[in-house]
């Protein structure tokens, strides 16, 4: 598999309820950047409702403004995935593949909301590895699962918030790009693309012992188009939600570009059935995989990241979203809250 080697970023956002108090000066610079489209992108309902004309003041959503891009590491590296541990640290893992790297997971920490990052360090590897997925339980150990270029979910996990690691353990001879959550009743979700009758599917395990045992995969979605990389969310009313792509195994005959979708579908008895199936962006070229990263954030809103960089709201749980928001070109998004309220999307660009 070619994979496109990129410089990692991490993009902090901070966020606001901004009321009509907001000096008009500051106003007319975030809305001319806003229309040059550079890093400070604006889409806060509350904010331009004074502006625009008949958006209701009402709207609960957040204004964010987007900041400047810290460099997380240099050497080339892809497939990032960021959260934060219980001790406020940042915790970003990803792959990295030259400069004297193997292809296996590395990481850095943060311990200033993503000002600065330490030195990438070595979770784990199962030969050439591929797209890391890292959560911390609530007993405080992190696991993440990964994938083999040749298939196969692996995972390894610290107990000394990752100075540390175990062994990777096979969990599965088959599946690639993995998911990991941890649901609120303490059970352990593992979502992956796997193939099935029609073509590539989403399935996932369930592990009620802390990620020792799994039980036998469950499908998701499966269409006769290629369904792959499943983001898995649960919202705070118990739902959850699987968004992933879809993409059409067969190029447009006039373009050679291949269509994909954004799609999601939700379970209400914790990963068991799966039903209510809604687009979150419809069909448009893909130059690559459209990954996909889902956050619950502050308000209630359902937010979705996915490779350009761009971003889509909803406002309902997930059943209906909103225009497409530009945030900065990149690829392979992971978004995540602080306390605080400032948002952090971590991603890979260019070199």
């Amino acid at each position: 598999m070619l994979v496109e080697k990129h410089n990692i970023f991490a993009l902090l956002a901070v966020n606001a309820l901004m009321s009509s108090l907001l000096p008009p000066l500051l106003v007319k610079t975030l809305r001319r950047l806003n229309m040059n489209k550079t890093l400070l992108s604006l889409a806060c309902f509350v904010f331009l409702a004074g502006l625009s004309g008949g958006v209701s003041a009402a709207s609960d959503s957040f204004c964010v403004s987007w900041g400047n891009e810290t460099t997380v590491t240099s050497p080339p590296a892809t497939s990032v995935n960021i959260i934060r541990l219980d001790d406020g640290t940042l915790f970003t893992a990803y792959i990295l593949y030259s400069g004297g790297y193997d292809g296996a997971i590395y990481a850095s920490k943060s311990t200033d909301n993503g000002t600065t990052w330490g030195n990438p360090f070595y979770v784990g590897s199962a030969g050439q590895s591929l797209d890391p997925s890292c959560i911390q339980l609530r007993n405080s150990r992190i696991m993440c699962a990964f994938s083999p270029a040749d298939v196969g979910i692996w995972t390894t996990y610290s107990d000394d918030y990752g100075n540390t690691w175990s062994a990777p353990v096979n969990v599965s001879r088959y599946g690639f790009v993995p998911d990991l959550m941890e649901l609120n009743n303490g059970e352990i979700l593992l979502a992956c693309s796997m193939g099935c009758e029609s073509s590539i599917c989403i399935r996932v395990m369930k592990s009620t012992d802390g990620g020792v045992n799994w039980s036998a995969p469950v499908t998701v979605y499966d269409s006769p188009d290629r369904d792959s990389k499943a983001d898995l969310l649960q919202l705070n009313d118990g739902t959850i939600l699987s968004g992933f792509y879809t993409l059409i195994p067969d190029p447009d005959p006039e373009t050679g570009s291949y269509w994909s979708s954004l799609k999601l579908v939700k379970s209400y008895d914790n990963g068991i059935t799966w039903t209510d199936e809604t687009t979150v962006v419809p069909f448009y070229s893909a130059g690559d995989p459209r990954w996909i990263s889902l956050l619950q954030v502050n308000n209630g809103e359902v937010w979705a990241a996915f490779n350009g960089l761009e971003l889509v709201r909803s406002f309902d749980g997930g059943t209906t979203w909103g225009n497409r928001e530009s945030i900065t070109p990149g690829v392979w998004p992971s978004l995540i809250q602080l306390s605080d309220g400032t948002f952090i999307t971590a991603f890979t660009t260019g070199a």
